[in-house]
């Protein structure tokens, strides 16, 4: 075990900015709801495509259907999901 001294005063100052760096995670992640209400899920692609789980791994694997991971979530813009279909898809 290794110990470390320092001053209090800097030990009150890195407290502090600790503090500062909490304050600012709360509030990115309060935010992620809103930015997320925007994206859809694994669940809800599979059923706008018609395709498995696998399907859709496959279709990220290969570039085809772009997507952002966010705390070990796949999510996926709306509109990325449409340029797909326009594409891949025959009508």
């Amino acid at each position: 075990m290794e110990f470390i001294i320092m001053d209090a005063a800097l030990f009150d100052l890195l407290i502090e900015k600790l503090n500062g760096l909490v304050d600012k995670a709360s509030k990115i992640n309060d935010g992620k709801d809103v930015i997320l209400e925007q994206w859809i899920d694994n669940q809800e692609v599979c059923e706008i495509l018609g395709i498995s789980k696998r399907t859709l791994q496959t279709l990220r694997d290969t570039g085809k259907l772009a997507f952002a991971m966010i705390d070990h979530k796949v999510y996926y813009r709306p509109k990325d999901v449409e340029t797909f279909i326009n594409k891949h898809i025959k009508k």
